[in-house]
């Protein structure tokens, strides 16, 4: 219980510096999650959304940053006839709420030319 304490200060202690800082009331809270959501902290959260609402807070969103994802990228070269990695940038739209970037590509990879990159999935 005192870990979800320390927990709710450091979300309400943010809101009131940005609060502070920006001379507005905060209507939309976005939380940027390195990793997957554990079930413990999404209880927290959850816990957390009337006392966010009754300060003022409309829309809250969570967003994972997912690192180990499963997606690659290859990009078809016409004249060579063969797959090639892909320029940084790339991305695209898994689903509604999940989208795939690709922040390393073709002129970012040292090594193998055979090596593919890794995306970051986005999840809200």
């Amino acid at each position: 219980m005192y870990l979800c304490k320390s927990k709710q200060r450091v979300v309400f202690g943010l809101v009131n510096l940005f609060e502070e800082q920006e001379q507005a009331p905060l209507t939309h809270l976005v939380i940027h999650r390195d990793g997957m959501l554990q079930a413990d902290e999404l209880r927290l959260l959850e816990g957390l959304v009337p006392a966010l609402q009754d300060a003022g807070v409309q829309q809250i969103d969570i967003v994972e940053i997912i690192k180990s994802g499963y997606d690659r990228a290859g990009q078809w070269n016409k004249t060579t006839q063969c797959w090639e990695n892909p320029s940084r940038g790339w991305s695209w739209l898994d689903s509604e709420a999940e989208a795939t970037v690709m922040t390393t590509g073709a002129r970012e990879i040292k090594g193998s030319k055979n090596f593919v990159p890794r995306s970051l999935i986005i999840r809200r």
